[in-house]
């Protein structure tokens, strides 16, 4: 889908959805609009098109627009039915990320099966292959101790995903856990294990390093550490969580050492929240100096605003999805 960026033509649409409506022979039908509430005045198509639809149920999203105008109410009013037998939902919101929250998930949801059991609307992703992933958790000071246990709650949760029955199909999938800070402290806090319980008590064990930062020396122990403890011609997933910095010489060492640790059966992710060295994270993630594939890089991306996203459903489910 890519951003038409023309007029708005509300009334348009809505007739296109309600034709399309009156074709489907299912009983119970759902619209979801997501509008500022403004349309042009051109558009000759009525706004109530759907309120005639038997069956239908209209939910109204109003957002505040690209100028921080708050969404016309009178005009999702007259989308909603508001008024009429049909009256459907109407939900108003100021910014475009609240659509990510988890209560607005949830209250959407309710609304649209309200006469039924809700369906579990989480993404079902799994492995193609037997694969080792390790998680790189950043020990730095910067981070800071309550924005640690955030992490470690967001691993945890990963971590039960990954290592569940329904995506570890015969015991295929590995974790583990290395926290990293300055050149000579990096820890393994979870060894490889495929036995959730194992890999839930050692994360509880974890103690914050607060030092400095030095991300090409935990690449070198990683990569030493692989040598006697990784599985052979398994693909390997590093998810790496950075702000794409190092302390001192550290930051001039990164490309090397990232393209010492990339091979074919080797991918490295990152994580990153809030404002990030964006060569930095290009350079781990590539192995090169310069001259970087966007396009690739940005598959290998994660970023967050704020470490409490981290604890956000949507987060965990985009997550999932981008490493397998």
């Amino acid at each position: 889908m890519h951003w038409m960026a023309g007029g708005t033509y509300t009334g348009e649409a809505l007739d296109l959805a309600k034709q399309t409506m009156e074709e489907s022979v299912l009983t119970h039908k759902v619209a979801v609009v997501l509008t500022d509430g403004r349309s042009d005045a051109r558009d000759r198509k009525s706004l109530a098109s759907l309120c005639t639809v038997p069956n239908m149920n209209v939910i109204g999203i109003g957002v505040g627009d690209l100028f921080k105008r708050a969404p016309h109410t009178k005009v999702l009013q007259e989308i909603t039915c508001q008024g009429t037998k049909a009256q459907g939902m109407q939900v108003l919101v100021t910014e475009y990320y609240e659509l990510l929250e988890e209560t607005f998930f949830e209250n959407v949801t309710k609304h649209i099966c309200k006469d039924s059991a809700c369906p579990d609307f989480s993404c079902q992703v799994e492995f193609e292959e037997p694969t080792d992933i390790v998680f790189l958790l950043d020990g730095s000071s910067s981070v800071g101790y309550d924005n640690f246990k955030k992490v470690k709650e967001f691993v945890k949760t990963a971590i039960t995903h990954i290592l569940s029955e329904e995506m570890n199909i015969n015991i295929m999938l590995r974790v583990l856990v290395v926290q990293y800070s300055s050149a000579g402290l990096q820890k393994v806090e979870v060894p490889f294990t495929s036995k959730l319980e194992d890999a839930v008590s050692g994360l509880s064990g974890i103690t914050y390093m607060e030092e400095s930062t030095d991300l090409p020396a935990a690449l070198r122990f990683l990569t030493n550490y692989l040598k006697t403890n990784g599985r052979p011609n398994i693909l390997r997933k590093f998810i790496i969580f950075s702000d794409g910095r190092s302390s001192g010489i550290a930051q001039k060492q990164i490309t090397a050492q990232a393209a010492a640790t990339l091979s074919p059966r080797t991918e490295l992710f990152a994580i990153t929240v809030g404002i990030f060295n964006e060569v930095g994270i290009c350079q781990l993630l590539s192995g090169k100096e310069s001259d970087f594939k966007y396009d690739q890089i940005e598959k290998r991306v994660f970023r967050v605003s704020e470490y409490s996203d981290l604890l956000k459903r949507v987060t965990l489910q985009s997550f999932l999805m981008k490493i397998t």
